[in-house]
């Protein structure tokens, strides 16, 4: 075999490779989303059954608290990690879609704010909860989407 050949080859042999190695690594990827996100969705139910059971037990204190501390948790997820507004994993939707489903979850937000602005965080940590109510404060007065499939994609100069 010709060094050429054998260039061809090894060159052949590695796009092959990587190819597989892609195809393998988004198979095995998409298995462990849908796994997770099972998972989740079990989580959540559990969580749903504590709560209820906290409820008909007429423990209504230890309820609230235990929906506190989650609300806190799902608060830190969306504004401390990848979900946060200004994640660089954000940037592909915000370039494709445009504002829309950020948009939707600032207004979310939002609301959330205007709760534990009320009935501040659960945690414990004076500055984690200081960080946290400092990372909601940008959503303040979010506009609410207009998501009406009359009004989605297009613009209305006269703003009716």
């Amino acid at each position: 075999m010709t060094q050429r050949n054998k260039r061809f080859v090894l060159a052949f042999v590695w796009i092959l490779s990587a190819a597989l190695a892609n195809f393998i690594g988004g198979v095995v990827g998409f298995n462990q989303g849908v796994v997770t996100e099972i998972a989740l969705s079990a989580d959540e139910a559990l969580h749903t059954v504590i709560i209820l059971r906290l409820l008909r037990a007429d423990k209504n204190d230890e309820a609230i608290d235990t929906l506190e501390m989650h609300l806190d948790g799902q608060i830190a997820s969306s504004v401390f990690s990848h979900h946060a507004y200004g994640s660089p994993y954000n940037l592909p939707l915000r370039f494709v879609f445009g504002s829309t489903p950020l948009e939707g979850n600032a207004w979310s937000l939002s609301k959330v704010l205007e709760y534990r602005s009320v009935f501040p965080p659960a945690i414990g940590d004076p500055s984690i909860r200081k960080e946290m109510m400092g990372a909601l404060e940008k959503y303040r007065n979010a506009p609410r989407p207009d998501l009406s499939t009359e009004t989605r994609g297009t613009t209305n100069p006269e703003g009716t």
